[in-house]
């Protein structure tokens, strides 16, 4: 092998030990660099004789098909609304559509999307919000319940949107043609329709403009080039249509995997169905707005692609119904997660070049170099295409940036991918959405009016940077009547005044989201930390409705106790501030026992029993919090190793530039370049931004787990005090109970007399109001 030479290391054999590991890895990983790298040159060669060839759409049949859109769903409060009002504004004939809200929510998400199906199931809109008795089989299984148990029996299509899309009106009208041909005639080869993923929130922050950026890689020139040269492709779970027969023909959707929308899309293509993928049908969406939602994001992914090709590979590779063009491109499209493999064998071995006098390879050289310019030219590609020459050459930093991000990623990546070749496990963890839909660059914020779509409850408004605009559902201010525009508490918080409250009340007589019906109790938006503040008598709704905390004058309000007592003249509401608001039996059965009722209108129960039963109910659920464990954060190495390897790399890029300094420019035997100095040169390039990237995603993780055991102490040591404390008060709690017994009304308080309501205390001690504590008239 010939002399090694190295200064840190003074065994021989160790010398050549490291010496053979370079060498190997170098260009095992470069291998799998170039191979990969030349699929996407195959992209970019043929991407201009592709992106011309359009899907051309037929022609609708007079006689419009039923359709059912599917909007699955999960803890989805900040933007259940936005996609219910963009579903329903559909521009499709009301008596040929309906849509579900598949909801398998356990929050104020259910309350949100009744009120909303309800205003709209009141202009002429079939919406139902459909509970399951059992979530089984998560996004999947939602979808195939609905299907076997709920759909209308004509349907035929199935539009499917996630929480956080808002079509356009006219998205449903756009897409359905291509399912038909120009005569009109159904063509019942195509299994779906997908659309192209837009995003509200892309300026956000430079993480949500490098998601943007791998994104239209995405749907800017891959999905094109797989659709429109027969290869297999994916459904993107979502701004999609799927037609009824093609589900039912090949068995329904799935849920062994995490990607069920890739795994139905195999099964189709393998069946001999074709999709159609038409890249000028856009849906507003929502991008993940920080590196642990994104990790959350991406894990998902690539371990359910990893599950996709454990499953389907020996069906695919060994099918007679597909050819090697289709075969090869199955390998290529579940399995690009190889890459990120070999990027942490990279990060690992090559900073070792700067301690053994490895021979500097220049076909070595060539692969890497040239693996690098097939990504830089298929992301500034991308920037083109979206952006133009010019604002493409100025946003060349998004490329690097992507890269970095890239290395990043990496380990966690990898594991994700090995879990989901090995692992059974499917599952589901949703990603986050936050309504972030505030573009930073210009000031300008998106809302439904700018992607098409009108909020009917909302007139005008705009959805806020933090999305506290849902509170605006709670009142529109488009109503006809006085005081119809809310005031503004602390921050910026919605109050409704009683006097709004009765102006609704007195105009309307269809209850809509935030609205008051004559006669009825007032139903509140159902925000996070919602407070509805009751003081009105049976048949006259009247109250205040504080967000966030925002005290209501004359109130008293304690956030760390969670407790809020309300002072009236003969009553008071015990408000609880854990969640939304009350699902009462109009609109249908509380989700689930973690659903506490928020809000008790005086008058509105038919006798104390009922009254003494939810308190009894609450404080169930305030033992149950009691019992739940402490320690509920996970540790995990994956962050440690990436801070070890962020560290790696760095510590090999300074040793590199002081290499550098050192080093002279030509070999003193020969003359010639001293190719010493260019394996410094990549070292310092490729150690400083692997340090970038890692670094980025292992503080990260670092800091959410770090907090989290923050927290977990921080409970423990809470609960422990509370429990001595409970011991030694529980008398004088329970002489204060006792006083004035003579004086107690039928709630077994005191008229005149504060009430509230502790976490920490069985909520069976807290009398509701009666009857005979509502006074006849206000």
């Amino acid at each position: 092998m010939g002399d090694v030479e190295g200064t840190l290391f003074g065994s021989a054999l160790l010398l050549n030990i490291i010496y053979w590991i370079i060498t190997v890895a170098q260009y095992a990983t470069s291998g799998v660099f170039m191979l990969f790298l030349a699929h996407k040159a195959l992209m970019i060669i043929t991407y201009p004789f592709i992106t011309r060839k359009d899907p051309v759409p037929g022609v609708l049949p007079e006689d419009r098909p039923f359709v059912s859109i599917q909007l699955p769903c999960y803890n989805e409060a900040a933007v259940i609304r936005r996609v219910i009002d963009a579903a329903c504004s559909q521009e499709w004939p009301h008596d040929r559509l309906e849509v579900h809200v598949l909801d398998d929510s356990n929050d104020e998400t259910t309350s949100i999307a009744q009120d909303a199906a309800a205003y709209w199931r009141s202009v002429g809109v079939e919406c139902r919000v459909i509970r399951r008795p059992i979530r089984t089989g998560y996004k999947a299984g939602a979808l195939q319940w609905d299907i076997d148990h709920e759909v209308h029996p004509d349907s035929r299509f199935f539009p499917v949107f996630d929480a956080d899309f808002a079509p356009a009106p006219d998205w449903l009208p756009t897409a359905m043609p291509y399912f038909f041909d120009a005569a009109g005639v159904d063509q019942t080869n195509v299994s779906m329709v997908q659309g192209r993923w837009m995003h509200l929130n892309a300026r956000r922050n430079p993480l949500t403009r490098l998601q943007e950026l791998i994104l239209n890689g995405h749907f800017y020139i891959e999905q094109v080039f797989r659709s429109r040269t027969d290869r297999p492709w994916n459904f993107n779970g979502t701004a999609g249509v799927w037609r009824r027969a093609v589900i039912e023909a090949v068995g329904g959707w799935e849920h062994d995997t995490i990607v069920e929308d890739s795994d139905l899309s195999i099964k189709c293509f393998d069946a001999g169905y074709r999709g159609v993928y038409v890249r000028d049908l856009g849906a507003p969406s929502e991008l993940p707005v920080s590196i642990g939602d994104y990790r959350s994001q991406q894990t998902r992914w690539v371990k359910g692609m990893g599950q996709v090709f454990a499953k389907r590979w020996r069906t695919v590779l060994t099918s007679r119904d597909t050819n090697a063009k289709q075969k090869i491109e199955f390998l290529f499209h579940k399995l690009p997660s190889l890459t990120y493999l070999a990027t942490v064998v990279f990060q690992l071995y090559f900073p070792l070049a700067i301690f053994v006098a490895v021979p500097f390879s220049y076909p070595w050289l060539g692969v890497n170099l040239g693996a690098l310019a097939v990504f830089w030219l298929f992301y500034t590609l991308t920037l083109y295409r979206t952006l133009g020459l010019l604002r493409a050459l100025a946003a060349q930093w998004r490329v690097l940036g992507v890269m970095v991000l890239s290395w990043g990623m990496a380990p966690l990546l990898s594991a994700a991918f090995l879990e989901g070749l090995f692992s059974h496990d499917a599952t589901f963890t949703r990603t986050p959405k936050r309504a972030a839909t505030v573009d930073t660059e210009s000031e300008r914020t998106w809302s439904m009016s700018s992607a098409g779509v009108r909020p009917p409850c909302a007139g005008a408004r705009t959805y806020g940077p933090d999305e506290a605009g849902l509170a605006e559902y709670v009142h529109g201010g488009d109503l006809d009547t006085p005081g119809g525009v809310p005031s503004l508490g602390a921050g910026g918080r919605v109050l409704l005044s009683p006097a709004s409250l009765a102006a609704a009340a007195a105009a309307s007589t269809v209850a809509r989201p935030g609205e008051v019906a004559a006669g009825g109790a007032h139903r509140a938006a159902r925000m996070p930390r919602c407070v509805t503040v009751a003081s009105g008598g049976v048949g006259e709704a009247a109250g205040d409705v504080a967000f966030a905390g925002t005290p209501v004058d004359g109130d008293a309000f304690d956030e760390d106790s969670t407790s809020y007592t309300v002072r009236t003249d003969t009553a008071e509401t015990v408000t609880s501030l854990a969640s939304g608001a009350t699902s009462s039996d109009e609109l249908g059965p509380p989700t689930t026992a973690a659903t506490p009722t928020t809000s008790v209108a005086a008058g509105s129960l038919s006798s104390g029993a009922s009254a003494k039963a939810a308190a009894a109910d609450g404080g169930a659920r305030a033992r149950s919090r009691a019992r739940a464990p402490i320690w509920t954060t996970k540790f995990s190495v994956l962050p440690l190793f990436e801070a070890a390897l962020a560290a790696w790399s760095a510590f090999a890029a300074v040793a590199a530039i002081f290499g550098l300094a050192s080093a002279p420019i030509l070999d003193p035997v020969d003359g010639a370049a001293n190719t010493d100095r260019a394996w410094l040169v990549a070292v310092v390039i490729f150690g400083v931004g692997s340090a970038v990237g890692l670094g980025w995603n292992a503080s990260s993780s670092l800091g959410r787990m770090g907090w989290g055991f923050l927290c977990d102490a921080g409970r423990g040591l809470g609960r422990g005090a509370a429990a001595i404390s409970g011991c030694c008060c529980c008398g004088r709690r329970r002489r204060r109970r006792s006083v004035h017994p003579s004086a107690a009304s039928d709630n077994g308080s005191v008229p005149g007399e504060e009430v509230s309501w502790d976490a920490a205390r069985p909520a069976a001690d807290v009398g509701a109001p009666g009857p005979a504590a509502v006074p006849a008239a206000v």
